[in-house]
């Protein structure tokens, strides 16, 4: 690739990821689990109202892995959430890798699912 080539694919990128057709910026929300364990989430919007999907991590990652993929799909008209499971990232709550394997399980089958729950209103109460 020549030197012109890549200038033009670092704006091209750089204009996507800045805003271009509409996307815009990531908005990071804190909302508030059932126990009042705070849990942290990305929203990305689409430029207009349409559908949305939940992006959860792997248990040994965060919600941050997701920022390129949810970019692109809020630029393609899906609006997009991401969450950090408690533990993870910037989550509240008790450190999962921290956890003794039976609490963690436990707090996996009975937290989690209510933690996602919470995402999920707050992904469906968006445009």
């Amino acid at each position: 690739m020549g030197r012109g080539s890549f200038r033009v694919l670092t704006f091209l990128v750089s204009a996507f990821a800045c805003g271009v057709n509409g996307w815009s910026a990531e908005k990071v929300v804190e909302l508030t689990a059932a126990d009042g364990v705070k849990l942290k989430v990305s929203y990305f919007a689409a430029a207009k109202p349409g559908p949305g999907v939940l992006l959860l991590h792997q248990c040994n990652r965060q919600r941050k892995i997701w920022d390129g993929l949810a970019a692109q799909l809020a630029a393609a008209g899906i609006n997009v959430l991401t969450l950090d499971y408690r533990g993870f990232g910037e989550s509240g709550g008790d450190r999962f890798d921290k956890l003794p394997p039976q609490q963690a399980a436990q707090t996996q089958a009975e937290k989690w699912p209510g933690d996602i729950d919470t995402a999920f209103q707050y992904l469906v109460s968006q445009p």
